[in-house]
């Protein structure tokens, strides 16, 4: 997203947004898939840890 607007750092991209997780390597918005309905969950994984996605927030 930063190379969208070329004023702004990555670095401070990242102090604005306040991401919990990020993830290289994919396309933009690749993330929505990582979650369904209000009630289902969609299970990733990252290393060995697994991870449940639930909702965009």
């Amino acid at each position: 997203m930063a190379s969208w607007y070329p004023d702004l750092t990555l670095e401070y991209l990242r102090r604005r947004l306040c991401t919990n997780l990020e993830i290289g390597g994919v396309p933009a918005f690749w993330e929505d898939q990582l979650f369904a309905g209000t009630t289902q969950h969609i299970q990733f994984q990252i290393g060995a840890v697994t991870l449940e996605g639930v909702n965009p927030c």
